[in-house]
């Protein structure tokens, strides 16, 4: 009864009223509708596209809140001995070294990391090519880290630093034994990119030139290596 009735007033009201104001209301009452239908449909896809911008910035902490903390440096890398060939022979023009580091990276632009270096092991060998000893480089090295983001997942930068390294030289016994340990320091520029292969690991590529010396300043050995390094940040 309630319905007929309801339908009996619509139908009077749209008599009373003229068609073209009636059709008008229609095509409002339309819109109304349709903007109630596709309010929900908006609001759900912009959740999702917030879960996923929140996503990506969680996976990768250098646009968030990633940019500080310490990390871990293990680093392997080959050393260009050319310079030590003034005063040994050697058996290689390179070597194969590495370094363990500890560092803080202080914001998105700056890190400081230092730890310990193994520069240079090799073979000192006699010009009819026999082996009479050994030779090595290493010690401490400290250095700062100018990073220019790139992108979340990439990021060049350049290397300034200081070392200072203990060069020990090694004869056999069969050719006179004894050792030489010479004090050297001196300063480390490089170049090289960082790049974020997931949350909290990193890979690094670059170069390093040594410009070392010996106390007096006579003896100024001149070393440069490339690297790969793995990073964790904890």
């Amino acid at each position: 009864m309630v319905l007929k009735k309801y339908l009996q007033k619509l139908m009077v009201d749209i008599k009373g009223t003229e068609y073209s104001n009636y059709f008008e209301m229609l095509k409002i009452i339309q819109k109304i509708l349709l903007l109630l239908l596709l309010s929900p449909l908006g609001c759900a896809a912009l959740t999702d596209t917030e879960s996923r911008n929140q996503h990506v910035i969680d996976s990768f902490p250098a646009t968030n809140n990633g940019d500080r903390g310490k990390y871990l440096n293990l680093t392997s890398c080959s050393t260009f001995n050319s310079t030590l060939d003034s005063k040994f022979s050697l058996t290689t023009e390179s070597s194969s070294a590495y370094g363990v580091y500890l560092g803080y990276q202080l914001n998105k632009i700056l890190s400081v990391e230092g730890g310990y270096t193994s520069l240079l092991t090799d073979t000192i060998v006699k010009a009819s090519g026999n082996a009479i000893g050994t030779t090595s480089i290493s010690g401490g090295e400290v250095a700062l880290l100018i990073n220019f983001p790139a992108s979340p997942l990439l990021s060049p930068f350049i290397r300034v630093g200081a070392t200072r390294m203990l060069e020990t030289d090694v004869v056999s016994a069969a050719y006179g034994g004894g050792s030489t340990k010479i004090s050297l320091s001196g300063n480390v520029y490089g170049v090289g990119f960082q790049f974020n292969i997931m949350r909290g690991l990193y890979l690094r590529t670059g170069f390093n030139a040594y410009n070392l010396k010996d106390t007096p300043g006579t003896y100024t050995p001149y070393l440069q290596d490339v690297y790969g390094s793995l990073i964790y940040k904890y």
